[in-house]
This record gives C-alpha cells, structure tokens and sequence, in this order.
C-alpha cells in the first residue's frame, strides 16, 4: 500500500496479455528509469544530455527493460 492506495506491479509481458485481452496489439515497450534512479545525481547533472541519450537507447533494449523501473506499453487496436 502506498500513500493509502493499494497498488499493484506488473511485468511487460502480463502488460501485454492484458492489453491483448481487451483487443489492443502490443506495439512496442519501453523502460523508464533504467540506469539514472543508480547513478549518483552529480554524474546525471555533469552530462545530462549523454543521461538522457543513455536512457534513451538503454530503454528501448530488451535486457534493460526488464530492469526499469517503469514501463510504457505502446498498443493499438486491431491486428499490429
């Protein structure tokens, strides 16, 4: 429970079974927060722009995904 709320966690793949239920193709995923939420603040603000480009490649990778500490699940409805 956090702040009062229940919440629950979800993997990409119970994501995309779920989304698959509803009739909406998984497209693509996405992790969030792969690498900056383990670094030390003072090395993300010394090169910000290599943190946001590094972020960008590592989410996009399936290994990293798995390791995020977010998700986006991109779906469409219909066949994909």
């Amino acid at each position: 429970m956090l702040f009062n709320v229940k919440r629950r966690a979800y993997d990409a793949e119970r994501v995309r079974r779920k989304l698959g239920e509803v009739g909406l193709s998984t497209i693509a995923t996405y992790g969030v927060r792969v690498a900056t939420d383990l670094a030390h603040e003072e090395s993300i603000v010394a090169d910000y722009p290599a943190a946001v480009a590094f972020e960008l490649l590592a989410g996009a990778a399936p290994p990293f995904v798995r390791v995020a500490r977010h998700l986006h699940v991109i779906a469409q409805k219909g066949g994909g």
